[in-house]
């Protein structure tokens, strides 16, 4: 079974094992970046650092990610002999947040930070919260050393004195009711744009590791995810997500963008075993572009109302903490694909207002319900919402629910589940939930007194069982030629595997007494 990774998507605590991203194959693209470099010979160590500005390249998406240090790699499409592969000598560029000026001493420290640097912005695209609100994320101290080297402190100090970056020293080693996690840091929010430069590495040294972090953590991925990041060299996205304005406006989806267009791919799985990769942090409006190498017709299977319905479950159980949930559901069950303790549960079994949660999601009724009991309540019903466009994005501001269309409810009335106990018991959803759904509710707070992200990560959690130890194994050993990648509660297929895909996930799900709908659409 993968251990756990060094990314914590939800509650931004991560563990030791920190697995790196890693290059697929370079494009036409990257050809271009070769030749704007320099053709120098990789053992050449005396050539002059260079920042290439994102100005020098005419894309119409600015060349973000790292480029493979190794030269035998090939544009996406096109393959090369290996006489061909030698004749092409060009140093490693690796992607920093634009207009940074690196406080270093030496072209091995500069080198240093600049991959360093890079490793951050990387973890840093993975969510809204980090990128647009400076979450803080956590990098343990062996993958500091690894990038960084060995006496990395100075280093992260001097970025820190640059105000390139900012650091929390906060971490735990693990005493008695506290979880391990170490130090965490964010790019300042000067720097926190979305606007990269690509930076040349011109110290072996760095080059050398560089080229060792772009190798997939097979421990942390495990056999099965593993088997997902080999079978995405099977898609890309078609030219014409890179002329979409709707997409090439925002920096952070430029560079998402670009980075599909590099060929770029990583892989992890965080300590909650979600599968995290390129195409989960793509943007929902580029699915349309995602193409099958064969040119088939791609489908996503979506489970509905996933991550109420996995309330409802964990309600009905009362798993409240992650070691009554770690040990028999993720650690235990390597090759086995279902909960054996709970395989014989009944909805009837449990508390009426449970089962009517249940009952809602499994009919993919719940975001209704609550749109029509706000939709009836004589009183605004007031939450605070982040704008998402416009001159004022980011900033907070007061939105009447009753004013809001049935379909964008959603994002209104899941959030303040997961969100901190006072802004949760503020929310005139969970005021609801409260009244019609006490159980519910109860399990919902008793979740958040070790920290209010527990709610959300043991979600993701059985989440990532039912998707990625459970359909996922089935994937890998019964169809192993299919090619298929995860999106968290969905699965991207070709539309002729579709229906196969479905009978997989319900499968899953049945074996823990839950029958969701589950939705097939074109990408």
């Amino acid at each position: 079974m993968p251990t756990a990774a060094t990314i914590e998507i939800s509650s931004d605590r991560d563990d030791k094992n920190a697995p790196l991203p890693r290059i697929r194959r370079q494009t036409a693209v990257t050809k271009a970046v070769a030749m704007t470099t320099t053709t120098a010979n990789l053992s050449n160590t005396n050539i002059e650092s260079t920042t290439i500005r994102p100005s020098e390249f005419s894309s119409d998406v600015r060349p973000h990610p790292v480029r493979s240090a190794t030269q035998n790699q090939s544009p996406r499409g096109r393959e090369q002999s290996p006489s061909s592969a030698k004749s092409i000598n060009t140093r490693p560029v690796v992607a920093i947040p634009a207009g940074v000026e690196l406080p270093a001493t030496s072209k091995g420290e500069a080198d240093a930070m600049a991959v360093w640097l890079s490793f951050l912005l990387c973890l840093t695209e993975q969510t809204p919260e980090r990128r647009e609100y400076g979450h803080w994320i956590n990098i343990h101290s062996e993958a500091n050393r690894q990038l960084l080297g060995g006496d990395y402190r100075p280093r992260i100090i001097a970025m820190r004195a640059a105000r390139i970056i900012e650091t929390n020293d906060r971490y735990s080693t693990g005493r008695p009711g506290t979880a391990v996690f170490p130090k965490s840091y964010r790019i300042s929010d000067e720097y926190r744009t979305g606007h990269t430069e690509l930076r040349e590495l011109v110290t072996k040294p760095a080059r050398k590791k560089l080229a060792k972090s772009m190798e997939p953590n097979a421990e942390n991925l495990g056999a099965t995810g593993m088997h997902f990041f080999r079978q995405f060299e099977n898609f890309s996205l078609s030219d014409d997500a890179y002329k979409d304005k709707a997409l090439t406006r925002s920096p952070w989806s430029a560079a998402n963008l670009s980075r599909w267009s590099h060929g770029y791919s990583f892989a992890i799985r965080c300590v909650y075993g979600r599968y995290h990769s390129i195409l989960t942090q793509t943007p929902r409006v580029a699915r349309k572009y995602l193409r099958y190498k064969r040119a088939a017709d791609l489908s996503i299977v979506d489970v509905s109302a996933a991550q109420p319905l996995i309330i409802g479950f964990l309600a009905a159980h009362d798993i409240t903490t992650f070691r009554r949930l770690s040990h028999s559901i993720i650690h235990k069950l390597v090759s086995a694909p279902l909960l054996s303790y709970v395989a014989g549960f009944l909805v009837s079994s449990v508390p009426a207002d449970v089962q009517k949660w249940i009952d809602l999601c499994q009919r993919r009724e719940i975001y209704r319900y609550f749109w029509e009991a706000i939709q009836s309540s004589p009183e605004p019903a007031w939450v605070e919402m982040r704008k998402k466009k416009g001159p004022q994005k980011g900033q907070i501001h007061p939105v009447d629910l009753r004013t809001q269309s049935e379909r964008s409810f959603k994002r209104g009335s899941l959030i303040p589940l997961f969100d901190q106990i006072d802004a949760t018991l503020r929310s005139p959803v969970f005021q609801i939930v409260q009244r019609d759904f006490p159980t519910i509710a109860k399990w919902v707070l008793d979740t958040k007194r070790n920290g209010h992200e527990t709610t959300a990560c043991l979600c993701q959690r059985l989440e990532s069982h039912l998707m990625i130890d459970g359909c996922g194994e089935v994937l890998r050993r019964q169809h192993a030629d299919e090619p298929v990648q995860p999106i968290h509660d969905a699965i991207l297929c070709r539309s002729g595997f579709a229906p196969v895909a479905h009978g997989i996930i319900a499968e899953q799900f049945s074996r823990i007494g839950l029958y969701p709908q589950i939705t097939t659409k074109s990408a």
